[in-house]
Order: C-alpha cells, then structure tokens, then sequence
C-alpha cells in the first residue's frame, strides 16, 4: 500500500511538455506587448515634457516683462520680454528664443545691437519631436496643424504691467494682436501632439491632441 502511494505521488509532479510550451507562450506575448506599450510611453512622456518646457519658456518671458527685469547693472528697464518661433527648419523647430524687445518694437530683432536673445532653450534627443505650428487667435473649430492655419514667424510679447500676451505682427504692417495662441508640438511621425496655448488674459496651459490624429481643434 505504501508503495502505491509513493508511486501514484511521483506522477502528479511537474509540468507536462504541451503546458509547459503554453506557459512560455504566453509569457513571451506579454513581454512583447509590455515592451511596445513602455516605447510608446516613453515616446509620450518625452512630448509631455517638451511641451512643458516650451511653456516654461513663455511663462519665463511674461514673469521677466511685468517684473520689470533690468538690463544692465543701472536702471534701464525695458519691461518688454518675449518669446520667439519659427518653423523655418528642423533647427529653429526644436528652439524658443526668450528675448528683450531692446528696439521698442513689439517684436523680435535678429541681429540687433545688443543682441535681443537672452536665453536659447533648444530641445535635443526627444525622439524628433518638434514644434510643428503656431495658430492665432479664434479659429472657429478649426485644427491648427503644420500647413493649415499657421502663422510663423511668431513673436509672443508681455508688456507691463500688464500680463496679458501680445501677439506681433508676422509681417510688417499688421497690427499687434490680444488674441489666443496655440504653439503645437507634434512627434517624428506626427501621430501625437501637445498644445501650449496662452489666453489673452496671460494663462498658459498645455492640452493633448484630438484622438485618432495629430490635430488641435479650437473651442
């Protein structure tokens, strides 16, 4: 009787082959599909981030231009500052040039002596990701995307006291605007995007894309 029992217990141990072929089966599936999903969050955080940024990048011109910020070591304060985009190339895409309206323009001045640029915030190894469109003002449920609706070069200014956001004129002639302002970055693919967009009234906020494209879509 002892015997049988010892032999009938033998039996029961272990993993058959087919359930054991089973087991990495599955195990293999979900490391792949943990794996894809990881890259994908990864790619996202990256544009999260880099959205944030060029928000801080504006945050920083507006706190500079109604916090009276010198520049020199006297009392030579301009109280205007700015932020600078331009999607001329895939250099200028991944910069914002924080900047001194020193000339008294209302926007920005490549080459003005002194140089207007105070800070040059560039944007490396995010995967490509760029800023693909900046959009002005009550689109009507329109997307602002690259090629559709944007408007570049772009200058955002803060003027004090006050910190509501100037928008200068993209060519010469055009009036400065109080209006809207979406500055879209999308990724390498253009399958995901973030918008930073700063109110009239100074708030700067970041939003997602619309589901199923890289597009934003005004209120």
């Amino acid at each position: 009787m002892i015997n049988t029992l010892k032999k009938n217990s033998s039996k029961q141990k272990g993993f058959s082959l087919p359930e054991l072929i089973i087991v990495i089966a599955i195990f293999v599936i979900i490391s792949t599909v943990a794996m894809f999903n990881q890259s994908k969050l990864s790619s996202s955080v990256l544009l999260t981030n880099m959205a944030y940024e060029v928000g801080l990048a504006i945050r920083e011109a507006q706190t500079y231009g109604i916090g009276v910020r010198s520049e020199d070591a006297g009392a030579n304060f301009t109280g205007q500052y700015g932020a600078y985009f331009n999607t001329i190339d895939e250099t200028t895409r991944r910069q914002v040039i924080v900047f001194a309206d020193l000339d008294q323009n209302l926007s920005y001045t490549p080459g003005y002596t002194p140089p207007e640029e105070k800070y040059i915030y560039e944007f490396e190894n995010r995967r490509g990701n760029k800023i693909s469109a900046m959009c002005v003002g009550e689109l009507s449920g329109a997307a602002c995307q690259d090629g559709f609706n944007s408007e570049s070069p772009l200058s955002i200014m803060f003027k004090r006291p006050n910190p509501s956001a100037l928008v200068s004129p993209v060519s010469a002639g055009q009036p400065v605007r109080l209006e809207r302002v979406y500055v879209v970055v999308s990724s390498l693919e253009g399958d995901d995007c973030r918008a930073v967009i700063v109110e009239p009234t100074g708030q700067i906020r970041v939003e997602d894309s619309t589901k199923g494209a890289c597009t934003i879509a005004t209120p």
